[in-house]
């Protein structure tokens, strides 16, 4: 089955409309919120969103590393009714693609790697000329160099044994010349992200799902995340489902195929492991504060308008800049919300097809904004 992308542009609007769902119009904009309102709206709204089938998952707000409200809805396994924590594991699909930034940024604080090098210093004979000499890092992780996809071109033999480096699903894009002159316009890349991957391994000299693992998962006390670039059989991961309608127009909810991961997204987490890593990012653990700017700082706007910095997202909402990524595919929806300039975080999971990480998170990410304005 062919892989959706993931990306969806952040949406103040529908985030606001959210909310008065679940509290009193106004309610929130003239009284000061505390930890145990941003709980009890965020259950009831999370509650309400299970209830209809529009969310089966996990949410967590947190403030640094510490829980305000850790919500779930739906089970990680139907048939067998197991229950979601916040050490259920979950394919986070796209949201892996921050992970590979992370990568990407490490080595630039080592002098190792510059976002301005362009492909050709890490791979002198890359096939297609356009790319090797026009094509930056930062462009590869700004979705800006006129890369396209990959992830229907993997061989049955990937999906079934997996790959040990980044490198080997080079040869499913090299030859494609960019869409556009790199760095004029925007189009979402996985295979930009992948080529970023590969370039980890050439500047480290280590494999990229043994960098992640060293670098990026243990640093930041990931203990439950794994690249998952080879397919192994887990019981703690959830089961995903993806929504069909039979002939009736009666939905069913079947199992979804698994993937694999990539640098492009597809890597295992929790929701406790992706509020360390967001925790870890903006606290100058896993990247320098300068390089966290920059990968935060927009360097190209989408087809509607939105803002993208290096594998970020970037909104804005009550005077407050909101970054993160989100992952999707049948049976993945992820996000993850990181609001700068505070230690707000929010996760959201959920083993069904993609809004429901959003409808989930809405609420959450909306209220922590307005903690962020308190606080100031």
């Amino acid at each position: 089955m062919t892989r959706t992308r993931s990306f969806r542009p952040l949406r103040a609007g529908i985030l606001a409309a959210a909310s008065t769902m679940v509290l009193a119009p106004g309610s929130l904009w003239t009284q000061n919120l505390d930890d145990a309102a941003v709980k009890l709206a965020v259950s009831s709204r999370v509650a309400a969103l299970g209830a209809t089938g529009e969310f089966s998952g996990i949410v967590i707000a947190a403030r640094g590393t510490a829980h305000l409200a850790v919500v779930t809805a739906g089970y990680a396994d139907r048939a067998r009714k197991v229950p979601f924590t916040p050490a259920t594991r979950f394919t986070v699909g796209s949201l892996g693609k921050m992970f590979t930034a992370a990568a990407i940024g490490q080595l630039v604080d080592r002098g190792t790697v510059s976002f301005e090098d362009v492909v050709g210093r890490f791979f002198p004979d890359y096939p297609n000329a356009t790319v090797r000499s026009r094509v930056t890092v930062g462009m590869l992780l700004s979705h800006t160099g006129g890369l396209g996809d990959f992830l229907a071109r993997r061989t049955p033999a990937m999906m079934t044994a997996g790959v040990q480096r980044a490198a080997e699903f080079m040869p499913l894009y090299a030859g494609d010349e960019p869409a556009f002159a790199p760095g004029t316009k925007w189009a979402y890349s996985n295979a930009g992200l992948a080529l970023a991957g590969a370039i980890v391994e050439k500047a480290s000299g280590e494999s990229y799902p043994e960098y992640l693992r060293a670098h990026v998962f243990r640093l930041a006390g990931m203990t439950d995340s794994d690249p998952n670039n080879i397919p192994r059989a887990d019981p703690r991961v959830v089961v995903p489902y993806t929504k069909e309608a039979d002939r009736g127009q009666i939905a069913s909810w079947p199992e979804a195929p698994r993937d694999i991961g990539s640098p492009a997204g597809g890597a295992i987490s929790t929701a406790d492991d992706l509020v360390r890593f967001a925790d870890a990012l903006r606290g100058g653990r896993l990247v320098s504060r300068d390089t966290f700017q920059k990968m935060v700082a927009p360097h190209g706007t989408t087809p509607r308008g939105s803002r993208y910095g290096y594998a970020m997202e970037i909104a804005t909402e009550s005077g407050r800049t909101i970054v993160g990524h989100g992952g999707g595919f049948p049976g993945v929806s992820t996000h993850l919300y990181i609001v700068l300039d505070s230690p707000y975080t929010v996760v959201a999971l959920a083993n069904q097809d993609p809004p429901a990480a959003e409808s989930g998170a809405a609420l959450a990410r909306t209220l922590l904004i307005q903690l962020a304005v308190q606080a100031k």
